[in-house]
């Protein structure tokens, strides 16, 4: 679960909007059934960034969906 919200906070770099989530029961359950949809498809690649990358396309968490790299 902890990749996941580390994740969803690297999509969260590039914010392509704000969304506040409701404070209600059904909220709270879609929110944890999003993070256990992310958590199921990170298991079931290879490719952690590449999943992140489309799942965050796929979410329109940020207005271009790809993993910021460093030069090294």
């Amino acid at each position: 679960m902890a990749l996941a919200a580390a994740g969803v906070a690297v999509c969260a770099a590039t914010p392509a909007a704000t969304f506040v989530w409701p404070d209600t029961a059904l909220a709270r359950t879609e929110a944890l059934a999003l993070l256990q949809t992310l958590n199921a498809d990170l298991l079931s690649h290879d490719s952690a960034t590449l999943t992140l990358e489309r799942w965050c396309g796929a979410h329109g968490m940020a207005s271009t969906a790809t993993a910021a790299r460093s030069a090294r």
